[in-house]
């Protein structure tokens, strides 16, 4: 993805946000998952929930058309990471000071289930909690501008400030906890102390040490334009999409090719018989229904249902290193059906016949060299081991991926019943692991071999 496209500067950006967000979902997920989001601050509350569960959050891709909204949220990203507690994020966000019974408010405050974060809606309530906090609280209103490039100003209930944004909601207040619509003439923003990655200490800490080590990636686009190609380079890993209120009949009337994209993006998530797939799960909003809402993980039965090719690239996927990649296949078709671009992210394609030919590449000039079911699709033994030995001076890591002549997906193919076994033709491999099909789960054996300085671990012998 080209992080530096042009886009129109925004003038202003929304400091903070007023979605309504369940995220008992996410704290019930396991497994791997990259979190692709709109880059408005809520994003931190989706943190939250997965770093409270099972779930092994692999990347974090955040986009926004807007640089100054993605500068914001990288801001809160940094003061997250130099704050050593919630009151200390709080004084460092807002350019406050509290005192003692404002201190006391706040850390007194256990809202009856932390992890449904409220939308900006009336009858939200805490609104006597927030009075309090602010009656004991100084504001820096010439740090707050200084930092922020907005000037606001204390009222008893929160910051007032006029910001310039998408959607019309110019006039805001900036809370700390109420986010009732009934009890203030401008619209409520609020960072929902109590709730999310603000619920405790212990949440709040294990965001802080994600963020840490995570480094999430700010993408400049619109989600019109390039959330879809976001998702496709990562279409083999699994999959959260924060959507905020951006596919909602608000702006998608406004702006079609929003609902365009929608389409496309719950097509390629329910797609079974083509790639690219992808396995989507959808979190938004929760008080304004859109064209993605209720979009979920594919079941085990959805799964099932995909392509075979799809859940081998996905493994294969996890064993590339970073870097360039090179493709061998034996199949002319896929090269042209796909326009000569791999269906693998920031990978080549390469015919096996054209590779054979080719001077041996030293130094090398590929991290991987994935030689794709070469025997599977009519190679001889003898160019399978000849790309072998070519693709082991050319590259760090060369993956092999051939069918497993063993598998019920196989049970009628005579063909692929006669294989030869690949670790009698190439030798013993770091590591094979075993590649679910559609009947199957080791449709397919995909084997590693390494330099002996890259050790491979967690591979099943």
């Amino acid at each position: 993805m080209d992080t530096a496209r042009k886009h129109p500067e925004v003038s202003d950006y929304y400091y903070l946000s007023n979605d309504g967000i369940d995220l008992d979902p996410l704290r019930q997920v396991s497994g791997d998952v990259t979190l692709v989001g709109v880059a408005n601050p809520d994003v931190l509350h989706l943190l939250a929930g997965f770093v409270s569960g099972a779930a092994s959050l692999k990347d974090c891709i955040v986009f926004d058309n807007n640089p100054r909204q993605l500068a914001h949220l990288q801001r809160l990203f940094d003061l997250i990471a130099q704050s050593t507690s919630r009151l200390d994020f709080i004084e460092r966000l807002f350019c406050i000071k509290l005192g003692k019974n404002a201190r006391s408010a706040l850390l007194d405050f256990r809202p009856a289930d932390p992890w449904r974060v409220a939308g900006a809606e009336a009858g939200a309530g805490h609104a006597e909690v927030e009075h309090a906090v602010w009656r004991d609280a100084q504001f820096d209103d010439t740090l707050f501008h200084q930092q922020a490039g907005i000037r606001a100003t204390k009222t008893g209930s929160g910051l007032a400030l006029y910001s310039n944004v998408v959607g019309g909601m110019m006039s805001q207040i900036l809370t700390l906890i109420c986010i009732d619509t009934a009890k203030y003439e401008a619209t409520p923003f609020s960072v929902r102390f109590g709730f999310g990655y603000l619920a405790d200490e212990e949440v709040f800490a294990k965001v802080r040490e994600l963020l840490k080590s995570l480094t999430p990636r700010c993408v400049l686009t619109d989600a019109s334009q390039g959330l879809t190609d976001i998702l496709l380079a990562h279409r083999y890993e699994r999959l959260c999409l924060w959507a905020s209120n951006i596919f909602t009949p608000y702006f998608i009337d406004r702006h079609p090719p929003l609902h365009a994209a929608a389409q496309a993006i719950r097509s390629l998530a329910t797609r079974t018989k083509d790639l690219p797939q992808i396995d989507l799960s959808v979190v938004s909003d929760s008080r304004i229904p859109g064209p993605l809402t209720g979009l979920k993980w594919r079941s085990w039965l959805g799964r099932w249902f995909m392509t075979p090719h799809y859940k081998s690239f996905s493994v294969v996927r996890r064993w590339l290193l970073t870097g360039r990649t090179l493709e061998v296949v034996n199949v002319a078709r896929w090269i042209e059906e796909d326009g000569g671009r791999s269906k693998l992210p920031n990978a080549e394609y390469r015919l096996l016949s054209d590779f054979l030919h080719e001077e041996p590449e030293v130094p090398r000039q590929h991290d991987t060299i994935f030689l794709h079911a070469l025997l599977g699709h009519g190679a001889t033994d003898s160019e399978l081991v000849a790309a072998f030995d070519m693709a082991r001076m050319a590259a760090r890591r060369v993956l092999v991926l051939e069918h497993n002549p063993q598998s019920l997906d196989f049970l009628g193919n005579s063909a692929i019943r006669s294989l030869q076994d690949p670790v009698a033709l190439l030798g013993s491999p770091s590591g094979c692991i075993a590649v679910p099909g559609r009947w199957s789960r080791a449709r397919n054996r995909l084997l590693v071999y390494d330099d002996a300085s890259l050790p491979v671990s967690g591979v099943e012998p």
